[in-house]
């Protein structure tokens, strides 16, 4: 979601298709049961795991329930739209995953054919994100989001899908390993040698963080580092699974999964090098009591991973 590099509104990205997105039709086969609100078998007996989207499950509640309504509709969606239906596969690469299942985007073979990841956003049921770090289709799909949030549909009624302030650093750790907009200004920005870290507290041993790898392998471009490197002081939200690292911590694999929010506005504005959108402001940017550091004030050394 980015400022300088917005080069077109989300609104005009929810008729693309996964052909659109660089992707190619696969195999067609027939849906024969429903996993979760995620995955599905087809008429080999293998699974395929929906790309670019998450299910809402009970684990986002960060309590012990067992039964989340969310995740009941979520999967009565898929239900409703898929089993049974003859669905043509948009794999994004020849390998399953981990688990064996391909990872594909799917759409249900008819005269207008149906993209499912696009449905289940639009409907509420699910929400964007590259998972295993494959963003193929993200700003289409963040577009199909959108339209949900907006119109709070599904999910986007219930509080545990709200954004998080930065500065409830207590409140994020009990949200470990699930998917959360974290809202809040960057304070500090460090760079290592491998690493780009957008710093929201005044000790980044225990205040959230969002950090770039950016060693060899990595494949932010030149241009995206110096974007990531003008945040400080701005408003951000940042889109991903809360893990430790000393406090609350978020990997950040692709431009989209950071936003730039509007100062005076509950609307919002960019996506990193990709299109813009909206996003609610949080409550509060920083901790009460707290200040805004200078451009260059510096925390502690970050040792260098």
């Amino acid at each position: 979601m980015l400022l300088a590099f917005c080069t077109a509104s989300l609104a005009h990205a929810d008729t693309s298709r996964p052909a659109e997105c660089g992707l190619n039709a696969g195999e067609t086969h027939v849906v024969t049961a429903i996993i979760d609100g995620e995955t599905l078998q087809i008429d080999t007996g293998g699974e395929v795991r929906l790309a670019g989207i998450v299910a809402p499950r009970a684990i986002d509640t960060a309590s012990a329930m067992r039964a989340w309504p969310p995740e009941n509709a979520a999967i009565a969606a898929l239900t409703r739209l898929a089993l049974g239906q003859r669905v043509t596969l948009h794999p994004l690469t020849q390998h399953p995953d981990r688990y064996g299942r391909v990872v594909a985007h799917m759409t249900v073979a008819a005269d207008e054919p149906v993209w499912l990841q696009a449905a289940l956003l639009r409907s509420g049921h699910a929400r964007a994100f590259g998972i295993a770090q494959n963003f193929v289709c993200a700003s289409a799909l963040l577009a199909h989001e959108r339209a949900a949030e907006t119109a709070r549909a599904g999910l986007w009624t219930d509080k545990a899908y709200q954004p998080r302030a930065a500065y409830r650093t207590r409140e994020l750790m009990r949200y470990r390993s699930t998917l959360q907009i974290v809202t809040g200004r960057v304070r500090n920005i460090t760079v290592t040698k491998n690493a780009i870290y957008l710093e929201f507290g005044q000790d980044w041993r225990q205040d959230f963080t969002a950090g770039v790898k950016t060693g060899r392998t990595s494949a932010w471009t030149v241009e995206q580092r110096e974007w990531l490197k003008s945040l400080h002081r701005q408003r951000v939200g940042v889109r991903g699974f809360i893990e430790r690292r000393n406090g609350p911590y978020i990997e950040i694999g692709h431009p989209s999964q950071i936003e730039v929010l509007l100062e005076d506005s509950r609307s919002i504005s960019t996506t990193g090098p990709g299109p813009s959108a909206t996003q609610p402001n949080e409550a509060q940017t920083v901790a009460p009591g707290e200040t805004v550091p200078q451009i260059g004030q510096q925390k502690s050394e970050r040792p260098k991973p």
